[in-house]
């Protein structure tokens, strides 16, 4: 995995362009703040509606799809997933809240990253998908065990049959 050195920012010369183009993002993000005090309920609706926008775009791209309908029921929980495709749809929501809500505090790490991509497909009971993400964790981590809190006992079979290390205590 990369790594990024911010230290090396500090000792960049800036123009003028770019210097203006920061002080614009400032100046939005001070208009944004005073919208959140003033009309939050429509700051809310706003963020509803772009997280459904988001999950039938972002889901459509991989070829996932259903109702415009049935994609609002599942983003605003009103409504359990009745084939795959809707599966992943509720899980790529899952997601999503966990990235809207706690964004300022998600690590940027492979762990991380890999947890997300498991609660994405948590919906699923398709022992290909399981197969997938405890392949992801061991060709990404081939000399270290793998994280345990990750898995529940029901998958020790599964991890036997691939023969990766499994302990099922906590």
């Amino acid at each position: 995995m990369r790594t990024f050195n911010y230290s090396e920012i500090k000792k960049q010369k800036w123009d003028s362009d770019v210097l203006s183009l920061i002080a614009a993002i400032y100046k939005e993000a001070g208009k944004q703040e005073m919208y959140l005090k003033q009309r939050p309920e429509e700051l809310e609706k706003l963020v509803e509606i772009a997280k459904i926008q988001s999950t039938e775009a972002s889901n459509a791209i991989e070829g996932i799809v259903t109702t415009s309908t049935r994609i609002k029921q599942i983003v605003e929980e009103k409504t359990t997933p009745k084939n795959c495709d809707e599966q992943e749809i509720a899980g790529y929501r899952d997601v999503l809240n966990i990235i809207h809500e706690s964004f300022d505090a998600i690590p940027i790490t492979q762990n991380y990253i890999l947890q997300l991509h498991k609660i994405l497909y948590s919906h699923m009971n398709n022992p290909r998908v399981q197969i997938f993400v405890i392949h992801s964790l061991v060709s990404t981590r081939p000399s270290r065990p793998i994280p345990t809190r990750l898995f529940s006992s029901t998958k020790k079979g599964l991890s036997q049959r691939l023969h990766i290390p499994f302990n099922d205590s906590p």
